[in-house]
């Protein structure tokens, strides 16, 4: 089985299971067993996994990406919980990822050179492995510079930040909008009441 060639999308979306649920609290995409196989089904990835093995695995890349973007603030999801350390976590996907073996072949292809990842497991067995390397990989290129959690009002999100985007979707630039405005709003009327 071929391993993935581009890993930023798959790595975000790992961490991104958890999202706001539109009422200030979280929702988890993993929350059952049942959603967490639609959920890797939905991606091409083996969907029977050891659950827990896989709650563990997204614990660690979120604390893996707390502890990368500092020191901008990590996601509203990850404040005031225990966060795994950031060593166990690498360790935890390592291990991950040494159970699937993967082997790294070099080609030559049209003058340049070509780079494929392999592991001899099925998809079923290899998820979790290559979840992990999708998380490494995008921790240990320039992209993980590019790293942020998005601060919207509500949002649990992380996201690869370009030029000057500040929130991961339009929908929360629009909801930090409004929600500055109405902040703005409410000091200057506190303002025109003045003392009592």
């Amino acid at each position: 089985m071929e391993l993935p060639a581009e890993t930023g999308d798959l790595a975000l979306g790992f961490a991104n299971t958890l999202v706001h649920d539109g009422r200030g609290g979280v929702s988890d995409l993993l929350s059952s067993a049942a959603s967490a196989r639609a959920w890797l089904s939905d991606r091409g990835l083996g969907p029977d996994v050891d659950y827990e093995s896989l709650l563990a695995a997204r614990s660690a890349t979120r604390s893996l990406f707390a502890a990368a973007i500092a020191p901008y603030p990590a996601s509203r999801a990850d404040n005031g919980r225990a966060r795994m350390p950031a060593e166990t976590a690498l360790r935890l996907l390592q291990g991950h990822i040494d159970a699937i073996a993967p082997a790294t072949r070099y080609g030559y292809d049209a003058g340049r050179v070509t780079v494929t990842r392999t592991t001899e497991l099925g998809p079923d067995d290899a998820t979790i492995g290559l979840l992990g390397f999708a998380v490494l990989e995008l921790l240990a290129s320039p992209a993980a510079g590019e790293l942020r959690a998005c601060q919207a009002p509500r949002c649990v999100r992380y996201f690869r930040k370009n030029r000057r985007q500040e929130w991961c979707k339009p929908s929360c630039a629009n909801r930090a909008r409004v929600a500055r405005f109405a902040e703005r709003h409410q000091s200057k009327a506190d303002d025109e009441d003045g003392p009592v």
